[in-house]
């Protein structure tokens, strides 16, 4: 009698266990694409510039272009202030080194304004980031 009660909670334990590693390995999978899906960049012309920028970066750019303030960004993407600061911040430094000069807020939504939206989708592998 005992011991079919500890063989069927042993059972019971081996299928709780089996069930825990597949939600585990579920998990990494979605964070294996998760992870893959937020890496793809988008190759944007501007001038004779080639960008790449993921497509969180673009919606970004495209709401400086419009000329929205941080705050409202922020509003409309459902994230904190400090967040967005911080993206726009990477964004000009990026636009910065490609374009090797110095560029403050006011000129890169002027630069967001004058960027081809009609980006290429370029593999995560891949080595093009910028071409000039």
């Amino acid at each position: 009698m005992i011991r079919q009660e500890l063989a069927g909670v042993m059972v019971k334990r081996k299928r709780d266990f089996n069930a825990t590693c597949e939600i585990l390995h579920d998990y990494e999978s979605y964070l294996k694409h998760k992870r893959l899906w937020a890496n793809r960049k988008y190759l944007l012309k501007y001038r004779h510039f080639r960008i790449a920028l993921t497509q969180r970066q673009i919606i970004v750019l495209k709401l400086v272009a419009r000329g929205f303030a941080n705050s409202k960004i922020a509003q409309l993407l459902r994230v904190n202030e400090p967040a967005v600061k911080l993206s726009v911040h990477r964004l000009i430094k990026y636009f910065e080194r490609v374009l090797e000069e110095k560029i403050d807020r006011f000129m890169f939504t002027v630069i967001a304004q004058q960027v081809d939206f009609k980006g290429e989708l370029i593999e995560a592998n891949s080595d093009i980031h910028i071409q000039g």
